[in-house]
């Protein structure tokens, strides 16, 4: 059977007369476009986030899928709590296919309830689907005074921050409707230094997945280290049987408005987008790509292996779903935004940068990781190419430079993954 381009090119020169044309991208079927080409999975967290494990063992497998079977990389574009991502995959990113994204949860709905930031229209984009039909928590670590949500409503704790996501958003809604006193710490860099400001005591608790909670810290939950205070969904979690949900404290008829428009955001726990105006045929392979990978047993076994939760939600569910929330009442809509606003006084926290010396052990995948003994141990990091700056003998260097035997010092960010600078000297 004669390919799609090869008909079109065909087609082309009969209709022409001319000895030769060129057939555009359109005349490619799906298969032809991506065989060969490489796609960039932007995601908009720190390296070693939830986000960030979920989309790495999910690439591979999906790369599987895509007529054509193109080649994967995952990349990290974090900023103003996955708004940064999102708008570059909206306003910057190629449209032809080869640029996808997995967001956070709640900053597709952002533009809907009018915060500043976003400049997408989430109606647009080409929803891919989602691994994940999301129970949120509040946990508090076990020191804390409060124990329970009905305590967080008499006593003040503190929960840290990362940005407009749920570390901020969900403890502020529960201030506004039921009256808890969560005092935020913003300014973390993501959830992973705010998991480690709490075993430090900086701070009491974290809103966060209880997906990702357990599948990074399952000691936290083995040797109860935390208190679950409440199930942000609308239905318990069966691993959460005694632990009461949101809905169960919201009595005010507006207060339960607000909050069914935020709970629709759960099921968009790990979701995967793709630019708008993308071809249509294309768009449609990215989805069934994406449905024929959560049922592929060799995922669905990584997954179950590892631990991690796996209640898929196709792209059109999620198309359908945010269409419901952008044609809620308007009044209803203009008023989430002063809901999730933190009330209280913002306090920042600063987080210095750890800094490690040491002797480079290994240098793995081209440069992209490193590893370096200092005093005793081993400290590894990763190495962006384009946000770790990496310096060798007082000047600018490359990955492929990095040795074993020199002398490296790295600067990171407490919990990230991915270090801001590596200054190294020869080994000699």
């Amino acid at each position: 059977m004669k390919s799609l381009r090869f008909r079109r090119v065909a087609a082309c020169l009969a209709a022409s007369g001319f000895a030769w044309c060129i057939p555009d991208a359109e005349a490619q079927s799906v298969e032809e476009f991506y065989k060969g080409k490489t796609v960039r999975l932007v995601v908009a967290s720190d390296p070693g986030g939830g986000y960030d494990v979920y989309a790495r063992t999910f690439a591979p497998h999906y790369a599987r899928h895509i007529p054509g079977q193109p080649h994967i990389i995952v990349q990290n574009m974090q900023g103003a709590g996955g708004v940064l991502a999102t708008n570059w995959l909206y306003n910057v990113a190629p449209k032809d296919g080869t640029a996808i994204g997995m967001t956070q949860r709640g900053v597709p709905f952002l533009p809907l309830f009018g915060k500043q930031g976003p400049t997408f229209d989430p109606t647009k984009f080409n929803w891919i689907g989602s691994l994940n039909n999301e129970t949120g928590v509040i946990t508090l670590w076990h020191t804390a005074k409060v124990k329970t949500l009905q305590e967080a409503m008499q006593a003040e704790s503190l929960v840290g921050g990362s940005g407009p996501n749920d570390t901020e958003t969900y403890p502020a809604l529960l201030n506004n409707t039921i009256g808890t006193k969560f005092r935020i710490i913003s300014g973390y860099p993501s959830t992973t230094g705010i998991t480690l400001a709490m075993e430090r005591g900086e701070v009491d608790g974290l809103s966060q997945s209880w997906g990702s909670l357990i599948t990074e810290k399952p000691d936290w939950v083995r040797d109860k280290k935390i208190s679950v205070l409440v199930q942000i969904t609308g239905v318990k979690h069966p691993d959460l049987p005694d632990v009461p949900v949101v809905m169960d404290y919201v009595r005010d008829p507006e207060h339960r408005a607000i909050w069914q428009l935020m709970l629709a955001q759960k099921a968009m726990g790990r979701p995967f987008v793709a630019p708008p105006d993308l071809p249509a045929d294309r768009a449609k392979a990215l989805q069934d790509a994406f449905d024929a990978t959560v049922k592929d047993p060799v995922f669905v076994a990584e997954m179950n292996k590892t631990k991690k939760e796996l209640t898929p939600v196709s792209g059109p569910e999620i198309a359908k779903m945010i269409a419901e929330v952008a044609a809620a009442p308007k009044e209803i809509l203009a008023k989430v935004e002063s809901y999730t606003n933190y009330r209280g006084q913002r306090q920042m926290v600063k987080v210095a940068d750890e800094k490690h010396t040491g002797k480079v052990t290994k240098v793995e995948d081209g440069g992209r990781a490193l590893a370096i003994e200092a005093n005793g141990k081993e400290v590894s990091t990763k190495i962006s190419g384009s946000r770790t700056k990496l310096q060798l003998d007082g000047k600018e260097a490359k990955r492929e430079q990095l040795q074993a035997g020199q002398t490296c010092t790295i600067t990171v960010k407490p919990g990230a993954a991915e270090a801001d600078l590596i200054d190294c000297q020869s080994g000699s």
